[in-house]
């Protein structure tokens, strides 16, 4: 039996050059029995070939590469070899899903997809696989060969733990992952960073601070490996003057932080309150610094006490704050969401199923602000990355003592990390100057 591995883009052709090994593929090959030949592509560095040979095709669907993984799905449908997706749209959207797959993977694939191959080598596959109870991550293997030779970003990404302690309306983490988190065992995450060439690690969890007790323990593990490492953490770990030393010392150079918003009543409303508790954004963006620990800074933009004025304001409090890199992005309601189903009974969707709409595209405005038009929110979004990024900006960005110039291990990769996101922006407005014309 062979099976194929397939990770699709968002719009045919358009390549990445910021692209980490998805390690879903990883640990679905991991779980794939030794009998069982595999092949992997990834749409985002390299064409899927257009003669494939396969007993089974397996496609990871996000909600924004849905339109493109359906397309893909039917060319081997077509050929009458089966299909099975699955991922975080699959999971919301399994009706849908199964409009254009033999099979779906509702929720994480640890615990079921060993029935997965079991009915397709019989020819009897289900229509929908969901694990029955929740399956630990002790002694998940992941599975990096299918990832051989091809060229993806220094950063290799590693897993510690899956879920999130918080809700946020806008986000579908904590839905995936219905309510639940898991940690790996430190010994494990430990032995699997040492076996690894690199030496610059993507921890890639949605929120490293989610079992305070475990991230303390993984971060004193971390020290003796001298490596480089950076993570998604909610802000409340600013509150943790200990524990932010003990990144530093474990080779901490970044964390990802959703600042989201600067007006509290959004906050609110994302039901992400916690973000202001304890701490005003500047004391703990200062506590962050005092470490030498450089933040990417995500904002969400459009939210319902958004104005017009604020792209501006967001893009001013950026700068200032000197961020080694920002996300200026676009409210975008995905299905699995409280955000979605409010926006649906507010009749405030465009589209309910604007991820299949042929006018979707990367920073497209799919629903109905409250206080400005689409066009300004999509157009606000644009200009704020383009101000963020000049080279002018990059430059005054890095001129700060505590993180880069006094951090030199700092400096190549916020210059790196500057220039990659600059040349990514620039391609996805080639994108939609492309879709536009």
């Amino acid at each position: 039996m062979k099976i194929t591995f397939i990770r699709p883009t968002m719009v045919k052709g358009i390549r990445s050059s910021d692209a980490m090994h998805p390690l879903a593929f990883a640990v679905l090959a991991g779980l794939t029995p030794s009998d069982v030949a595999i092949e992997f592509f990834d749409e985002r560095i390299e064409e899927i070939p257009q003669q494939i040979q396969s007993d089974l095709v397996a496609i990871s669907v996000q909600t924004f590469t849905a339109r493109r993984a359906y397309e893909i799905a039917k060319s081997f449908t077509g050929k009458k070899i089966p299909v099975v997706l699955g991922g975080y749209h699959p999971t919301f959207m399994s009706a849908e899903a199964l409009q254009h797959a033999d099979s779906v993977v509702v929720g994480p694939a640890e615990g079921v997809w060993q029935n997965v191959i079991r009915d397709a080598k019989a020819g009897t596959l289900a229509k929908i696989y969901q694990q029955e109870k929740p399956v630990g991550l002790g002694k998940i293997s992941y599975d990096r060969k299918i990832f051989n030779g091809k060229k993806y970003s220094s950063f290799v990404p590693v897993e510690f733990n899956r879920g999130c302690k918080y809700a946020c309306e806008f986000c579908s983490v904590a839905s995936f992952n219905q309510n639940r988190h898991a940690s790996r065992p430190v010994s494990e995450v430990i032995e699997e960073i040492k076996c690894l060439e690199s030496k610059t690690i993507a921890i890639i969890d949605d929120n490293i601070f989610a079992d305070e007790k475990n991230a303390v323990e993984l971060f004193q593990a971390l020290i003796p490996l001298k490596i480089k490492w950076g993570a998604q953490a909610s802000i409340d770990i600013a509150n943790h003057d200990d524990v932010l030393g003990l990144m530093a010392r474990s080779g901490c150079v970044a964390v990802s932080i959703g600042f989201e918003s600067l007006n509290p009543k959004n906050l609110k409303k994302m039901n992400k309150s916690f973000n202001t508790v304890k701490n005003d954004y500047q004391t703990a963006i200062k506590k962050i610094y005092g470490h030498g620990i450089m933040i990417q800074a995500f904002f969400l933009l459009g939210y319902d006490y958004d104005t017009a004025d604020i792209f501006d304001k967001t893009v001013e409090f950026a700068l200032q704050n000197k961020f080694f890199l920002a996300g200026f992005n676009t409210l975008t309601p995905q299905p699995g969401t409280r955000l979605y189903k409010r926006y649906r009974l507010e009749k405030r969707l465009l589209d309910e199923n604007w991820w299949l709409n042929e006018k979707y595209q990367y920073g497209e405005v799919m629903f109905r602000p409250r206080n400005m038009s689409a066009a300004q929110l999509k157009e606000g979004c644009i200009k704020a990355r383009m101000q963020f990024y000049k080279y002018s900006q990059i430059l005054n960005r890095s001129l700060t003592w505590r993180t880069t110039i006094g951090k030199l291990k700092n400096l190549g990769i916020y210059f790196a990390g500057n220039f990659i996101a600059r040349r990514e922006i620039l391609r996805k407005m080639e994108l939609i100057h492309r879709c536009n014309s």
